[in-house]
C-alpha cells in the first residue's frame, strides 16, 4: 500500500471507533420508557409560527352600492366570463415542439 493510503485507512478506522463509542455514551442515558403512562414527559412549548408574521394592512372597504353599480356598468359577470375565455393557452405548434 501507499503510505498515504494507509495513513488515510487507519485515520478512518480510528475515527469509527471513536464515533461508535460516543453512539455508546448517548444510547446508556436513561430515556423514559414511552409504554408508561406515568413516566415523566418534557413540558411542551407552543410557538405559532403566525405570531412571527407582520399584520397585514388594513385595507378601505369601498360602498358596496357603488361595486354593483361598477359591475352593472361593465356588463356583470357575463363579461368577466368572457374575458375568461378569451385568454388561450398557447399554440398547438409550440407545444407539440415541447412533446419531443
Amino acid at each position: 500500500m501507499v503510505p498515504n493510503l494507509r495513513t488515510a485507512l487507519a485515520v478512518l478506522l480510528l475515527s469509527s471507533g471513536t464515533l461508535s463509542a460516543g453512539a455508546q455514551t448517548v444510547a446508556a442515558t436513561k430515556r423514559p420508557d414511552p409504554t408508561d403512562a406515568l413516566s415523566a414527559v418534557p413540558p411542551l412549548h407552543y410557538r405559532p409560527a403566525i405570531a412571527q408574521a407582520a399584520p397585514a394592512p388594513e385595507v378601505p372597504v369601498g360602498s358596496w352600492s357603488q361595486a354593483n353599480d361598477t359591475v352593472r356598468r361593465i356588463g356583470g359577470w357575463r363579461t368577466y366570463a368572457r374575458e375568461a375565455a378569451a385568454i388561450s393557452p398557447a399554440p398547438a405548434a409550440s407545444q407539440a415542439g415541447a412533446k419531443r
